[in-house]
């Protein structure tokens, strides 16, 4: 069966499936493994991996079968409504030097208000040129604190390979184009930085 096909099967299935439902899926394409492998991670959903001969098998749990304040899924203190339902985006980075280490500075002191307020985004997406923002090393220190606290950073994965980020990027936070645009045009609330 071709990705696309494959991938708006798997929505489907995905967006219909009880909480805690165990989906098993079966495929024989490499490619198409590894974007619904990227697809789960994008929306949070974590598989248990097999291969066997020329097979993938995975096994996912839908939704949250825990709590989200579940102390064993984040060491962070989280209190109700501290998680913000909504997607900060980072799109841009300047050619200018300078104006690229304002826009960081501005950045570092957005997070660094939310986690100081323990509000965490339901997730982060670096994509176009704002992709270059996480050469930085204390910003990506920041957005890794964010991830430990449950939001989920995701990553264009072309805009990676063009700004030669990401030797130690784990590649289930690299996305496709489409990807971006789904979750984009299906959220309410966007915090473009």
């Amino acid at each position: 069966m071709n990705c696309s096909r494959s991938l708006i099967l798997l929505k489907r299935v995905v967006k219909d499936a009880e909480d805690g439902e165990v989906l098993r899926i079966e495929c024989d394409n490499s490619e198409t493994h590894e974007k619904i492998i990227d697809y789960l991670s994008a929306h949070s959903l974590k598989a248990k991996e097999e291969k066997v001969e020329n097979v993938f098998l995975l096994e996912v749990i839908s939704k949250r079968s825990k709590p989200i304040n579940s102390k064993e899924e984040s060491p962070c203190r989280i209190v109700p409504d501290s998680r913000l339902s909504c997607i900060i985006v980072v799109n841009h980075c300047s050619s200018d030097p300078e104006d690229e280490q304002k826009e960081r500075t501005f950045i570092l002191d957005f997070l660094r208000s939310l986690r100081e307020a323990q509000i965490f985004p339901e997730r982060f997406i670096f994509y176009n040129s704002g992709v270059k923002q996480l050469n930085d090393p204390i910003l990506k220190a920041e957005i890794n604190s964010f991830e430990t606290c449950g939001s989920v950073v995701l990553i264009s994965r072309r805009c990676a390979k063009l700004f030669k980020i990401g030797n130690d990027i784990k590649p289930e936070v690299l996305i496709d184009t489409e990807e971006i645009i789904s979750l984009l045009t299906s959220r309410g609330r966007l915090i473009y930085l």
